[in-house]
């Protein structure tokens, strides 16, 4: 038994709008009228009564043909979007450049800029250069699933690191020697402006580490020496160690190699070009290092140093020099042989312990 209109089923209800129910007619059950559904659910449940239209008897209802004039509209609209997707298809292709770049070198590219060609580490907070890198930078993000940004603060960062990994570095190599301070001016510095190089000897041969710049346009000769021994404080080099320094007026190239004996040639004869030693002042080792004239003294190999020449009271006379030099005497004949140098002294063990 079927019947198709909704307002049938109370046929089979009576519907008490009051108190909201409705009551089956067959039965008396007493059922919620606000939804029809539980009232069909119960009939075709119960009572074997369907009230569900069946497929067949709903109306058939044929869609609207189209116009042709909608058909032409849309089919442009069509059009038009492929042709669009193309072209930004075909400039998306242009943008994305076949680059073979590693994070690993993206940095060293960056801190070769900064370290080795002098690049301000403010570069990179230009709007210009993050416009460069950026691009980039978000690549290598998506590909590695984390973000990766250049700026100036992790550039100052990494040189930090590094920086101090070269302390680290030579400061073990300037552990426990006698040590020769050499101030030079270089090829981009101001008026003033030295470096300072730390020179010792080294298997028989002169090495020399640059430890960082000194400021000599201070007026205050104490401040100057306050930014030195700050600057030996970071590679813990004790004052102590320090047996001369001298002040290049002009710059001069590094890198040669010679043996000792070389060396105390080169500098009993002097410069043959005559501008090595000039407008050089000769001082005392135990002096004040740091003056508006820092004088020098040469470098010179020594015996083997031991602790006990770091640990001498500060108190001691400088004319106790003398004394601590015939106490290293190995011969034990007073004389002082430290300065000498021949075949048999030539390949003597270097200034460490």
């Amino acid at each position: 038994m079927v019947h198709s209109r909704a307002n049938e089923i109370w046929i089979y209800f009576d519907n008490n709008k009051e108190e909201g129910v409705a009551t089956c007619k067959t039965c008396q059950q007493r059922l919620r009228n606000n939804r029809s559904y539980n009232l069909r659910q119960h009939l075709r449940k119960l009572h074997n009564i369907d009230l569900e239209p069946r497929p067949e008897e709903l109306p058939h209802c044929s869609p609207q043909p189209y116009d042709e004039s909608q058909i032409k509209d849309l089919l442009k609209v069509a059009k038009r979007r492929m042709l669009e997707d193309q072209e930004m298809a075909a400039k998306r292709a242009r943008r994305c450049l076949p680059i073979e770049l590693e994070k690993s070198t993206m940095i060293n590219a960056v801190m070769g800029l900064v370290v080795h060609d002098g690049l301000p580490l403010k570069i990179f907070d230009s709007k210009y250069m993050k416009a460069l890198l950026n691009p980039i930078c978000e690549s290598m993000s998506d590909l590695g699933g984390k973000e990766f940004h250049i700026t100036k603060s992790r550039c100052h960062h990494a040189v930090d690191l590094v920086a101090d990994y070269i302390r680290k570095s030579f400061a073990s190599d300037l552990t426990w020697r006698l040590l020769s301070l050499k101030f030079e001016s270089f090829l981009e510095s101001k008026p003033g402006i030295r470096r300072v190089i730390a020179q010792y000897v080294d298997k028989g041969q002169v090495a020399a580490h640059i430890l960082g710049i000194v400021d000599f346009n201070i007026n205050s000769s104490e401040k100057i020496e306050k930014k030195l021994k700050e600057l030996l404080d970071k590679f813990h080099i004790d004052m102590k160690q320090v047996i001369a320094a001298c002040d290049y007026s002009r710059p001069s190239w590094h890198g040669s190699e010679m043996s000792n004996a070389e060396y105390m040639d080169y500098i009993e004869n002097g410069d043959p070009s005559g501008r090595t030693l000039e407008n050089l002042t000769f001082i005392r080792l135990n002096m004040h290092l740091l003056s508006k004239t820092i004088a020098a003294l040469p470098l010179f190999e020594q015996r083997p140093l031991i602790i006990e020449n770091f640990v001498n009271d500060d108190d001691h006379d400088d004319d106790d020099n003398d004394d601590d030099d015939d106490d290293d005497d190995d011969d034990g004949d007073g004389n002082d042989d430290d300065f000498e140098e021949d075949e048999t002294n030539s390949n003597s063990k270097s200034p460490t312990t």
